[in-house]
Formats: structure tokens, C-alpha cells, sequence
């Protein structure tokens, strides 16, 4: 091992630092669900946008607007688009 002077600790850890605790493992089906507003040349347009915790498998939706019923609508496509059975759904709560 290199000198004292020369020891870099891992990434994410200073040196004294306790090890973080173990992420718990995540079975596939737990997806987080934000949305996003974006910018176009013609105005506003709202990327409702949901990934896998586990698979990264991810289901995008461009709307026009957001509201309860844009919601919902992505909601049904993203319980179609995914090939597995979904058993967490985590939002922010449009916050």
C-alpha cells in the first residue's frame, strides 16, 4: 500500500467516515413517477415520465397539459407498457 500521504479513500467516503448503510434491495416493479415541464418553440408541453427502481425500465408521455385526467391517462399507458407486474408506485405528489 502506498504511503499515508498518498491514500485516497473511495469515492463517496473521507477517510474517518462511517460506511454508509446498505441500500435495501428493491424488487422489480417499484417505479418512480415525476413530471417535468418543458420548453419548445410552440410553448409548454409536460413529460410525465416513469422508471423502474430496479430494471431502469422506463415509460415517457408528452401532453399539452397536466392535470388530473393527464395523470390518470399516464397512469393506464404505463400499467400497459410494462411487461411485469408494478407493486409500489412512489410520487412526490406534483411537488
Amino acid at each position: 500500500m502506498p504511503p499515508a500521504a498518498w491514500y485516497l479513500p473511495p469515492a463517496g467516503r473521507r477517510r474517518g467516515q462511517a460506511e454508509a448503510p446498505a441500500l435495501q434491495a428493491l424488487s422489480i416493479g417499484f417505479f418512480h413517477i415525476d413530471i417535468a415541464e418543458v420548453q419548445t418553440a410552440e410553448g409548454k408541453l409536460y413529460l410525465f415520465v416513469g422508471i423502474d427502481r430496479t430494471s431502469k425500465f422506463a415509460v415517457t408521455q408528452l401532453v399539452d397539459k397536466a392535470d388530473r385526467r393527464t395523470a390518470w391517462e399516464f397512469l393506464e399507458h404505463l400499467l400497459k407498457a410494462v411487461p411485469y407486474r408494478i407493486h409500489t408506485i412512489l410520487t412526490d405528489n406534483g411537488i
